[in-house]
């Protein structure tokens, strides 16, 4: 199948923890189809316990919010028929799939048999020299702007912008434009750069982020230098175009 014609579901979850006792507090995922968003689903859900204040404190969740949201076995008979048949897709996708299988476990469902894709290992496979490769630091590399980080529904919108490049990438790269192709691509061996020279390494982490139309060039950033990456709205004095 091309990929402009695939459904990729994008998942999120924030959890009460990683543990095999820990619970889904919140889901979200976007669908991504023809090079952009088209739809979203978003619950925040009661998992029957407490939210440990670290996790408050990392996704601002109250164990207050929870207070008569739905239940697990409410909210993944939805999730699985707004998935329908779509791919599914997550950042270090072993996680999410770890809490989402038990809560289906709890609750005596299977596993969909969804083809999956995990962003990370796309991330490791198409930039080999970036330095870091969790959503953070894809989010800095690719400039993408975020709102309500560790909130299900912004992170599952992140990773849907990281996706859409990521296939770019792939395109590029690899002149891969299938899913089969692209499925068979994400378990394959990538290569290792920790030893590698500093012309790989600018080839690998650079050369991806120049802009092929003129950019603009300030004197006036923050540290008083030159920045040829500047955006005249958030520069000061004005830039002025190349």
């Amino acid at each position: 199948m091309q990929l402009d014609a695939v459904s990729f579901v994008v998942v999120d979850t924030e959890t009460t923890g990683s543990g095999p006792a820990d619970r889904i507090i919140e889901l979200a995922a976007v669908r991504v189809q023809g090079g952009r968003i088209v739809d979203r689903f978003a619950t925040l859900i009661n998992p029957g316990r407490s939210v440990p204040p670290f996790i408050t404190r990392l996704t601002g969740i109250t164990t207050a919010m929870l207070v008569g949201r739905p239940s697990a076995d409410e909210v993944l008979p939805d999730f699985l028929d707004f998935l329908g048949d779509g791919v599914l897709v997550a950042h270090n996708l072993a996680f999410d799939r770890k809490m989402l299988e038990a809560e289906l476990q709890r609750i005596g469902l299977p596993w969909p048999g969804n083809p999956t894709l995990c962003t990370l290992r796309l991330a490791r496979r198409l930039l080999p020299g970036l330095p870091a490769k969790g959503l953070d630091g894809l989010i800095r590399f690719y400039q993408i702007p975020v709102e309500n980080r560790h909130r299900a529904l912004g992170d599952a919108e992140a990773t849907a912008h990281v996706l859409l490049r990521l296939l770019e990438e792939a395109r590029r790269q690899y002149g891969i434009d299938t899913l089969e192709a692209l499925l068979t691509f994400q378990q394959q061996r990538y290569p290792q750069y920790k030893n590698a020279s500093p012309l790989v390494r600018l080839r690998e982490t650079l050369l991806p982020r120049l802009p092929e139309a003129p950019v603009s060039i300030c004197s006036g950033t923050s540290t008083g230098g030159f920045c040829m990456w500047a955006r005249p709205a958030t520069c000061r004095p004005a830039c002025v175009s190349t």
